[in-house]
């Protein structure tokens, strides 16, 4: 998960996500910190919220109220941060000593807004930043995850050049967050590796009992790739001229048929690994076309220069 209105109304908050581990009946202590990048100096409300995926984007829905985690969290109700300065809000965690095993998530925001009268805010996030707890409660709990689909994106299996864009699903059916991690390695028609794309460079998690749909594009031929958000994929223009196109051909080059084979690890344990191939055909046609003709007509050329220059050799002789 990440955390997407960490800078709203020049107040950020870091980090954007803590990670804690407890057994049942212990007791966690933690902070954030609440920066205040505006002159006048502010007072923040603090709400926490539990929060839940709310479909396979990996969007975090959260939840109003104080049921389960928020009841375990004491934090202060408002924080006053100096203009230009920052301070560090402590906060903590105490478990229930009979708590079920198992991951529990929450959302910890600051605002200039005040909180509603029924003390739980009705989190307006658009007005809020803050940093999200991932909470796991040892023990002996369900585990079990699977990756259900990896495919080009649209299931498209020609290009014409590069990027390729994939996804992959994830599901987990455990019950707690697990972190798919690993690499996309992309080989040529000959089996040679042409490149390797890092499959989860964000280190996004997939909630318990969840799909999640990942996506990543192979953008650049050689050396290492990251993932490119779904929303800023490079992609080639629609309205190109011939020689724009030839252009975006070049400098995205990539010819012939390529397999993609994708291996996940559950934070990088062996014992829990996940793999998967696809393939794809990148056939640059209008360069190819392009340098074929080119090639043909240097040739004729070449050849009609050489005929000429044969029967003026000819005619020479029969004269002598």
């Amino acid at each position: 998960f990440l955390i997407t209105f960490q800078t709203v109304q020049a107040t950020t908050v870091s980090p954007i996500r803590i990670e804690l581990n407890s057994d049942p009946g212990g007791t966690l202590n933690s902070s954030f910190k609440v920066t205040n990048d505006e002159v006048k100096e502010n007072t923040y409300s603090i709400v926490i919220a539990r929060f839940e995926t709310k479909d396979e984007t990996g969007d975090p829905v959260f939840v109003s109220g104080r049921e389960q985690i928020p009841s375990w969290i004491e934090v202060s109700n408002s924080v006053t941060v100096p203009g230009r300065g920052s301070r560090q809000v402590p906060f903590t965690i105490t478990v229930p000593n009979n708590v079920d095993p198992g991951g529990y998530f929450a959302g910890v925001f600051v605002s200039k807004l005040a909180p509603g009268t029924d003390g739980n805010a009705e989190i307006g996030l658009q007005s809020n930043v803050g940093t999200l707890i991932f909470l796991r409660v040892n023990g002996d709990f369900k585990e079990g995850e699977i990756i259900l689909e990896f495919a080009t994106r649209d299931k498209q299996k020609f290009f014409s050049s590069l990027p390729v864009s994939f996804y992959y699903r994830f599901q987990n059916s455990g019950e707690d967050r697990v972190k798919p991690l690993g690499d996309i390695i992309i080989k040529n028609l000959f089996g040679f590796t042409t490149k390797v794309v890092n499959a989860n460079p964000s280190a996004g998690s997939v909630l318990p009992k969840s799909i999640r749909k990942f996506f990543i594009t192979w953008q650049t031929s050689g050396g290492s790739e990251v993932e490119v958000n779904s929303a800023d994929v490079i992609e080639q223009p629609k309205a190109q001229t011939y020689v724009e196109t030839l252009k975006w051909q070049w400098q995205h080059f990539a010819f012939g048929r390529y397999s993609a084979h994708m291996t996940l690890t559950i934070d990088n344990d062996a014992s829990r690994s996940y793999s998967k191939k696809t393939s794809f055909w990148v056939i640059p046609w209008q360069l190819v076309g392009t340098i074929i003709v080119s090639s043909a007509l240097i040739l004729g050329l070449l050849l009609g220069l050489a005929i000429i220059i044969v029967l003026l050799i000819l005619r020479r002789r029969e004269k002598k």
